[in-house]
């Protein structure tokens, strides 16, 4: 796992909630790790020490505040952030989280950008940068025009490509290449932002542009399998 990667804790009983963190928070560099009890959260923080714990409220063995208090009343726990999470805007629960020694806290529905955002902040990462994953994957020019190269690594505003021939920054290409997981065909324009001589090669820095609705998500399942591979 890239040392940059940050372990976030996450404690519900809720799948989709466990999956709507994995999915929001892995492309933009957290490791994802799971616990749906007090127990389990328990046993996770003597396992490992996360950078920090999502924590929601209402356990099904006992309340996440108690686990909070317990987590700040602890030298060895003390230091860990941990957002609190609320089925309900009521001001009682959010007092109930903030009493309990949270460092934040979200009301449900969580909205994606509420998420990263609040978790950027206490983590101190830039959750607006794309995430890029190490890749190999076959690139072609536009409609018969033969292999352009091959990509180092893949994000999801765009590519970085050994060539084989010289094409100056600014230069816009037409592409494609094949989803390598379901041979989804892929077809944009991209922009050359960077070009570094490698030996008889070229490395390019392409920035996407063009890319549909399908194609778009196709990338983005793309670098989130392989983000969760790396991590796991």
């Amino acid at each position: 796992m890239p040392k940059a990667w940050k372990t976030v804790l996450a404690v519900d009983d809720s799948r989709l909630f466990l999956d709507f963190v994995r999915e929001m928070l892995t492309p933009w560099g957290c490791r994802v790790r799971e616990a749906i009890s007090y127990k389990d959260a328990m046993a996770a923080l003597r396992e490992e020490t996360p950078d920090l714990v999502l924590l929601d409220l209402t356990l099904p063995d006992r309340n996440g505040d108690d686990l909070c208090k317990v987590m700040k009343s602890t030298p060895s726990l003390a230091s860990i952030p941990v957002i609190m999470v609320s089925a309900s805007e009521r001001i009682e629960e959010i007092q109930h989280c903030i009493a309990a020694g949270c460092d934040d806290y979200l009301t449900k529905p969580i909205n994606a950008d509420v998420l990263r955002t609040k978790v950027g902040r206490v983590l101190g990462v830039a959750t607006r940068r794309s995430l890029r994953v190490p890749i190999q994957i076959k690139i072609m020019k536009g409609e018969g025009g033969g292999l352009f190269g091959y990509t180092r690594d893949l994000s999801e505003t765009g590519i970085a490509l050994i060539a084989d021939e010289p094409v100056p920054v600014s230069r816009r290409v037409e592409i494609h290449f094949r989803d390598p997981d379901t041979a989804h065909r892929i077809s944009c324009r991209a922009v050359v932002r960077r070009a570094v001589p490698m030996g008889p090669s070229q490395l390019l820095g392409l920035a996407f542009e063009g890319l549909s609705d399908r194609d778009r998500e196709a990338i983005r399942r793309i670098v989130n399998a392989r983000a969760r591979e790396q991590g796991s």
